[in-house]
């Protein structure tokens, strides 16, 4: 009878240990996906060594820099290659662009890079999010920090 009684017990325990790992690791997850990083790096161009063609396009891109910048901790650079071989490279190049203007400048220094002599040759971009934002300016918000 002890037997049957201390193993009810332990498999009580168990499972209350179990259901509060599983809490544990739940929390984590999350914590994990609302976490900032320090850096993020895109590069736009079309694979042509893979056996099924693959290229970016520019409303993917610019969603994928959005969620880069909202996670991006204060400190933290984005850094994006847009390269023009591929038949939608000006495209999204541009749409790069489009998406990177409207970010606050308070917050936000975004430089491009360019081979001013090679129209083809990449281009690569880099945002640098401020541990200090500036105040005033005529800088509009997007997505919060952005």
């Amino acid at each position: 009878m002890d037997g049957g009684v201390a193993s009810t017990g332990t498999s009580k325990s168990n499972a209350k240990a179990e259901a509060e790992a599983e809490a544990e690791a739940e929390a984590e997850a999350e914590a994990e996906a609302e976490a900032e990083f320090e850096a993020a790096a895109a590069q736009l161009l079309l694979d042509e060594r893979a056996q099924l063609a693959t290229a970016t396009k520019p409303d993917t891109t610019v969603l994928a820099i959005e969620a880069a910048a909202r996670l991006l901790a204060p400190g933290g650079t984005v850094s994006i290659c847009s390269y023009f071989q591929h038949a939608g490279g000006g495209a999204e190049a541009e749409a790069v662009r489009r998406a990177l203007r409207p970010f606050d400048p308070r917050v936000w220094t975004c430089v491009e890079s360019r081979v001013l002599n090679r129209p083809e040759a990449p281009v690569l971009t880099l945002c640098y999010r401020s541990t200090r934002p500036k105040k005033g300016g005529k800088g509009r918000k997007v997505g919060g920090s952005l």
